[in-house]
């Protein structure tokens, strides 16, 4: 009877399925059924298709890219996957953008997809075969059109695709000027002093506390209309490696003072998907450790903790790497090989944060690092990398 039972168990869903059992008709590249959900939205450069043809099935499943706690912040169920991914930094290569607008090549979602060379961790999605590669080149397609957040995309909202310093970074000096790439042509009668400005923080990191100092700005398009160059060379600043400052870039997306597409479609400056909203770039120069995860990468855990024989390379000391790009992901709500019971950081508590435990030498569960000079990272870049998790360790 149990056979019997078995068997027919197997006749009623190989029926239900539309496909003899096991012989893979029905299913695509990555084992998901083609009648699954999103079928039923015919493929297309959009983003409404991509959410539901390669999006929805392949991501935004339980237990992966969906809900508060995605993966590396990344949820990618419908309503939030524009906003995590179009110009948005990747989490575990922070000098490349999830999507770059306009350039696919360029966008780390599709090395990731692809498998390609130089990517953090496995391709994706993982656990699955490679995506079907008529996915993979629409989702192309889609980003060298410009990623718009609508299918109509000549009306959609232009968004800045890159920028030539990285947000939250720090640079040795003020440049005498710096370019950002948009995702579509502006009007250049729109970007004008008054729509951007530049201030210094006063040097207390802070940008509404009153004693901000605007800086000189002189906007310029290129001839395609999407590349702007700032020019900054008029202010003494510029070049004087001293100074230790923080600086704020503004482009208007908000107001009448507003930057625009050729098809006067207003900025989308916060990446929301919507026209409106201002697009803010904050950068550093001088030596000072900040607590943003690119300051804390480069200057705190690459010069102590990646090296070698140590948190670097292919087989590093309890598997958490701690090479540029690869910090966040070996880190951030990460379980402590040390100490099981909690994470190597845990945003918004660092005195819960094994790491942090780690570099004071506050438990005897974990030896005192960096294991070649314990003791040697100085209090106050330790104050600093408690600031940054307190704030919610964001990437």
């Amino acid at each position: 009877m149990r056979i019997l039972q078995s068997l027919l168990a197997v006749i009623v869903t190989a029926w239900l399925s539309g496909c003899a059992p096991g012989d893979g008709s029905g299913l695509a590249d990555n084992g998901r059924p083609l009648d699954e959900a999103g079928a039923s939205v015919p493929l297309a450069p959009t983003l409404e298709s991509l959410q539901a043809n390669l999006f929805d099935i392949n991501c935004a499943v339980s237990g992966c890219h969906s809900g508060s706690n995605a993966p590396l912040g990344l949820d990618l169920s419908d309503g939030n996957s524009y906003a995590n991914l179009v110009s948005r930094a990747s989490a575990q290569q922070p000098a490349r953008l999830r999507i770059a607008p306009g350039d696919a090549d360029a966008s780390y979602l599709v090395l990731k997809v692809e498998g390609a060379a130089g990517i953090s961790g496995e391709r994706m999605p993982r656990g699955r075969g490679r995506l079907e590669q008529s996915l993979i080149d629409t989702l192309r397609q889609w980003i060298d059109q410009g990623a718009p957040a609508t299918s109509a995309g000549a009306s959609s909202a232009p968004v800045v695709s890159s920028s030539s310093i990285t947000a939250n970074s720090g640079v040795s000096a003020l440049p005498a000027t710096l370019q950002l790439v948009f995702s579509q042509a502006l009007n250049p009668v729109t970007v004008v002093s008054g729509t951007l400005s530049l201030q210094a923080s006063g040097g207390d990191a802070v940008f509404d506390d009153g004693n901000e100092v605007d800086l000189v700005v002189q906007p310029s398009l290129s001839a395609d209309g999407r590349t702007l160059t700032v020019d900054l060379s008029s202010n003494p600043q510029v070049g004087d490696g001293s100074i230790d400052e923080d600086y704020l870039l503004v482009v208007s997306g908000s107001g009448l003072a507003a930057v625009r597409s050729s098809a006067e479609v207003v900025l989308d400056g916060n990446n929301d998907g919507q026209p409106g909203g201002d697009y803010r770039l904050q950068f550093y120069t001088g030596s000072s450790l900040r607590p943003t995860l690119a300051s804390l990468e480069a200057n705190l855990f690459v010069p102590n903790c990646a090296k070698s024989g140590c948190h670097a390379g292919s087989n590093p000391v309890q598997g958490m790497n701690l090479e540029a790009g690869k910090v966040y992901a070996n880190t951030v709500d990460i379980t402590s090989k040390f100490i099981p019971s909690t994470k190597r950081i845990v945003p918004g508590n660092a005195d819960a944060s094994a790491i942090v435990q780690a570099i004071e030498g506050t438990t005897v569960a974990i030896p005192q690092m960096p294991f070649d000079n314990p003791g040697g990272i100085p209090q106050a870049d330790i104050d600093v990398l408690r600031q940054w998790i307190n704030s919610g360790a964001n990437p």
